[in-house]
């Protein structure tokens, strides 16, 4: 992992969003990397997948 992929993972874990934010952003990160290596732009569901999960964690939190 490089420097500033670990910086950037760094910068999530210490911030003061909500676990399942972190989680999604993590994920979109990590999105990206795998496609970027590809050179896929084609991943634009895969983007509205995380996050419709992640709005789904925070409307069954909401509703608790």
């Amino acid at each position: 992992m490089s420097v500033v992929n670990r910086r950037i993972i760094e910068t999530i874990e210490e911030s003061d969003f909500p676990q399942e934010i972190k989680d999604m952003l993590k994920a979109l990160l990590n999105v990206e990397l795998r496609n970027f290596q590809i050179k896929s732009p084609l991943y634009g569901r895969e983007y509205d997948r995380i996050l419709m999960e992640t709005a789904e964690i925070r409307r069954r939190r909401k509703d608790e």
